[in-house]
């Protein structure tokens, strides 16, 4: 429900955003949404589908400024875009802590990615 919740939010504020950059899509803001999304996509591989959960703290860092620049950015272009999209960058803050307990509570992984010593 959160997520659908953001998924919302993030199409309204960058429709917002769409209009006060004159319908163009390569400005900016979306330049700096999709660099978001990207971000996103990739924490999400190494923190769901790969498992490591110590590269997922450091990740997370990763997404939660990425969303929080979009938001100063979209703030900055379109206030009302902004806002809308704040939701987003307090759920991010949430999630980090939780991110970062589940590591805690796991025995803490090692946060770089380590080379295999065993022998294939």
């Amino acid at each position: 429900i959160v997520w659908s919740t953001i998924g919302i939010l993030r199409t309204v504020s960058s429709m917002l955003i769409w209009e006060a950059c004159g319908r163009q899509m390569l400005t900016l803001p979306l330049l700096a949404m999709m660099t978001h999304l990207a971000i996103g996509d990739t924490w999400n591989n190494i923190n769901n589908v790969e498992q490591r959960k110590g590269t997922a703290v450091a990740g997370v860092a990763f997404v939660w400024a990425s969303v929080m620049s979009v938001i100063y950015i979209y703030w900055q272009t379109f206030p009302l875009a902004g806002m809308v999209l704040a939701p987003s960058g307090l759920w991010l803050s949430i999630a980090s802590f939780l991110i970062y307990s589940i590591w805690k509570l796991n025995g803490s992984d090692p946060i770089l990615p380590l080379k295999s010593t065993t022998s294939a």
